[in-house]
Formats: structure tokens, C-alpha cells, sequence
């Protein structure tokens, strides 16, 4: 074993000390609040762009946009220790456009650490509960969604369930490990920016080598909705922009 593997291995946590529930509610809480912070900041986008440009010149924060887990937290240090400062940042209640994007960066630093080395590196060896995080933490965040939508008085599209139905694809086939390769941050966003290039893809899981398709997405002017078939899934799931950014980062790409 690779001193690399050592280093890595030690995030691991025996399954009687997993809180699955505690787990999914700390990662939607990253997405609830990336999400809010976003749509606020949408409002203007000139000050937006301006508070972004001043703190990515900042050293204050580290990055924002896209980040590796290990810049922030480097292998072999302790990742609650990161955490607990993001988290002291997430509590204060922000005025200004500056602190706004400030917690959008925060929010997203905060996804990236946590489901890295809270979720990957800690649950290897018990995919069945990196499973149970997934789909309960994509279930939290769509039962969040419906109260967002109301607050910001936005349109949710047409579900893009019924159309999943319609076409009726079929559950894609499992494949080998070896016929799969990793999606890097930067690919994640760019299928984000062009989701029509997800309809001709297939993923697997990491955590249970569950294999998945986009059904479907329909767009509208507040977002894109998708429709995700999972092999082992009778029904498919709906899922906003976040959910699908979760699962990607989750996933591997068949080739």
C-alpha cells in the first residue's frame, strides 16, 4: 500500500459510527445555502460580478469557482477543522453583496470538503450507506426546493417526469469498473453550462456501481429540471441543478 492509500485510508469510519440521516442533512444544508446565496446575488449581476472578481483576488478565502477538495483541506490534515471554521463563517447573517458571495464561496468550499472526505473517504467500505446519503440528501433538498421557489415567487418547469414516461428508456446496463473514468470539477461544470451533452452519456455511482442516464430536462428562464434513471430505480428522480451537481461529483462516466 501507497503512502497515499495510508493517508486516505484514515478518513475511513466504522459503520456503527454512521449518522445517515445527520450526514445528508449537513450536505443539503451546503446546497440550500449555495443556492439561496446564488439567487440573491442573481438580482444584480454587475455588483455580482464585481464581488467575484474582488474575491478571487483576495487571499481571504481560498477560490471560488472551482476548487479540488485537497487545496483546501491537504491529504492527511483534518477536515473537521476546515469545517468548523466554514460552518462559524455560515452562521453570520450576511448585509452586503461582498458577504453574500463570500457565503456562496463558503457553501461551495464547504460541499466540496464534505462529501470528499465526510462521505467518499469515509464510506468506502460501506456502500449501501453512501447509497442512503445520495438519495436522502437529494430528497431533502427537493422537499427545500418547493419552499424556495415560493420565497423567490419562481417558476418551476414542467416536471420532467412525465416525459421520462413517455419515452420510456430503458435501465441502463451495468458496466465494469474499468470502463469508467473520473469526472474532474471543471468537466461537471461544463456539462452544467450544456446539459443536452448528458443525454448521450452513462455514469456509474462510486458508492454502489449503481448505473445512471438522463432521462430528460426541460429549461426554463429560473433553471433546468432533470430526469435521472438509475438502473436499480423503477422510478426515475427529478432533480434540480444542485441534486444533478452532487450525483456527477458522485459519479464516473462509462466510455
Amino acid at each position: 500500500m501507497s503512502y497515499s492509500d495510508d493517508t486516505i485510508d484514515r478518513y475511513k469510519v466504522p459503520r456503527a459510527s454512521v449518522d445517515v440521516e445527520a450526514l445528508a442533512q449537513q450536505q443539503a444544508r451546503y446546497l440550500r445555502i449555495h443556492a439561496e446565496e446564488a439567487q440573491i446575488l442573481a438580482a444584480d449581476p454587475t455588483a455580482r460580478d464585481k464581488a467575484l472578481a474582488e474575491l478571487n483576488s483576495s487571499s481571504k478565502v481560498k477560490g471560488g469557482g472551482v476548487l479540488a477538495a485537497s487545496v483546501l483541506v491537504p491529504y492527511g490534515d483534518e477536515p473537521d477543522e476546515y469545517l468548523n471554521r466554514v460552518d462559524a463563517e455560515l452562521e453570520k447573517v450576511p448585509v452586503t453583496v461582498q458577504e453574500r458571495m463570500s457565503r456562496l464561496n463558503y457553501a461551495f468550499s464547504a460541499l466540496v470538503v464534505f462529501y470528499e472526505y465526510k462521505i467518499r473517504y469515509a464510506l468506502p467500505d460501506h456502500p449501501d450507506l453512501m447509497t442512503q446519503v445520495r438519495l436522502r440528501t437529494i430528497q431533502i433538498h427537493n422537499e427545500w426546493r418547493g419552499d424556495f421557489v415560493r420565497r423567490f415567487n419562481l417558476q418551476i418547469p414542467p416536471k420532467a417526469k412525465a416525459k421520462a414516461k413517455a419515452r420510456v428508456r430503458p435501465a441502463p446496463p451495468r458496466l465494469p469498473p474499468s470502463s469508467t473514468k473520473i469526472i474532474n470539477t471543471v468537466e461537471v461544470e461544463d456539462l452544467l453550462k450544456d446539459p443536452k451533452l448528458l443525454l448521450n452519456m452513462q455514469f456509474t455511482c462510486v458508492a454502489d456501481s449503481a448505473t445512471w442516464v438522463t432521462d430528460s430536462f426541460t429549461q426554463s428562464k429560473e433553471g433546468i429540471e432533470y430526469s435521472i434513471k438509475f438502473d436499480d430505480r423503477s422510478e426515475p428522480y427529478s432533480m434540480d441543478e444542485q441534486g444533478m451537481r452532487i450525483l456527477l461529483e458522485e459519479s464516473r462516466v462509462n466510455v
